[in-house]
């Protein structure tokens, strides 16, 4: 896990700078994404469901380092559950350094993703084409990945078995 999450990291860092030096873009600032890696939860009802999709983030960041604005952008119209998580978690983004002052877009994929298997990027549809193409004047962030590894099912599976076997010796009388 370590190792996925060195991975990611790294990936995140790089910096598709649109007019601006990557020594003063947010894409530099490890905090921010290891903030972000960190409170993002993959939705429950999301993962039930396997629902996935990507959203887009919009930072502003003033003079002094405060999240000016924080918009999420949804152009394929995906779970709300989803939107719900990056909005919650957007407006407790602390301070940033004021050299990262500008405009960013941070694209955040959910991804539902079997065990043993790595996420593969997909290709940007026609919406989210338009959508990155219509935000020139920000800086575009390499993605960060938030997965589910349908966790929830086994240990929902794991817990069933013995709750049925205590009901049914209680329903018996055997406890």
């Amino acid at each position: 896990m370590k190792q996925i999450l060195t991975g990611l990291l790294s990936l995140v860092m790089t910096c598709h700078a649109l007019g601006q030096d990557v020594s003063t873009s947010i894409a530099g600032n490890p905090g921010l994404t290891t903030y972000l890696l960190k409170n993002i939860r993959f939705p429950t009802a999301a993962q039930r469901r396997k629902s996935e999709g990507r959203l887009y983030l919009y930072l502003d960041v003033d003079r002094q380092g405060n999240i000016a604005n924080a918009d999420v952008k949804n152009p394929n119209g995906i779970d709300t559950l989803f939107v719900n998580e990056v909005v919650k978690v957007s407006r407790t983004i602390p301070k940033q350094d004021a050299r990262y002052e500008g405009h960013y877009v941070l694209p955040v994929v959910f991804a539902h993703v079997e065990r043993g298997q790595e996420y593969v990027a997909k290709a940007l549809t026609r919406q989210e084409t338009r959508l990155v193409k219509r935000s020139r004047k920000r800086t575009l962030l390499s993605e960060i990945v938030v997965e589910s590894y349908g966790i929830i099912w086994k240990k929902m599976s794991v817990f069933r078995r013995p709750l049925q076997r205590l009901r049914s010796a209680v329903a018996a009388g055997g406890v």
